[in-house]
Parts: C-alpha cells; structure tokens; sequence
C-alpha cells in the first residue's frame, strides 16, 4: 500500500522540531510538479529556490521513511530545475528516506544534515548546494 500526498509543503522557520514519520512497511510519498519556470502568484517564474515539494526552513527537522518527490514532466520539454526537497534549517536529520527528480534533486541549501540509508535520484546536479553534510549508507560489502 503507498500512502501518496500530492501537496506543497513549506515548513517556516518559526516552527523549529518538527518530525515527518514514514510507515516502514507502506510507503510515504508527497509529491508536487513545479519547476523554475512554473508562474508563481507574483507572475513570475519561481525559480530554482522556490520549486521544492517540501521546503524545510526550520532547525532540527527530521524525516523517516519518507519519499519526497517532485514530478515535474521532462517529456518533450527542456529539462529544468525542480527540486524535491530543499532543507535550509540547521540540524536536520534523514533515515531511510527517498528523494526523486531529474535536476536539483536535493539542494542542501544550508546547515548541518545527516542523510543515513537514504537514496537519492537525478540525472543532472542531483544534489547541490551550501550545506555541510553527512551521508552515511549501509552496505553490504
């Protein structure tokens, strides 16, 4: 069973520890399709920094057993920026998460994270940006 959120998410930073708790046997996807040149409310494109499914501004944000996905079409279309998750709180932490896009998959925009038994999915610049983080993956070799 997939429990599937087709939403846009954006955590401010006033609202520090908050916690996203995937079920480990049905998986949690939150999806969304905007691209940096999908027209914001502004009428104007939103740019890379804003496209994120799930933007985490906040500090001390953790997520487990969550796939974040943005579903942007490339089909027939120029590939562009669209970001799946971009964290800009400090001290985030990650288990077992899933994160899916074309380009600008992850943008670790800035702060300390710890990705542990994560899986990250791109084909171009699929994880980008200032922060300063840990990816620790389990192996079997």
């Amino acid at each position: 069973m997939i429990n599937s959120f087709r939403e846009k998410i954006v955590i401010p930073k006033t609202l520090p520890f908050i916690t996203f708790l995937g079920d480990a046997t049905n998986l949690s996807v939150i999806s969304w399709n905007d691209s940096s040149s999908t027209i914001g409310s502004d009428g104007h494109p939103l740019g890379t920094f804003n496209t994120p499914t799930v933007a985490v501004n906040a500090d001390y944000f953790i997520a487990i057993n969550i796939t974040f996905e943005n579903s942007a079409s490339y089909f027939g279309k120029k590939v562009e920026q669209a970001v799946a998750l971009r964290i800009s709180g400090n001290k985030a932490a990650f288990y077992g998460c899933s994160f899916f896009g074309v380009q600008d998959t992850l943008y670790d925009h800035k702060g300390l994270h710890f990705f542990k038994n994560c899986f990250i999915e791109g084909a171009i610049d699929f994880i980008f940006g200032f922060g300063r983080s840990l990816y620790e993956v389990f192996s079997h070799y």
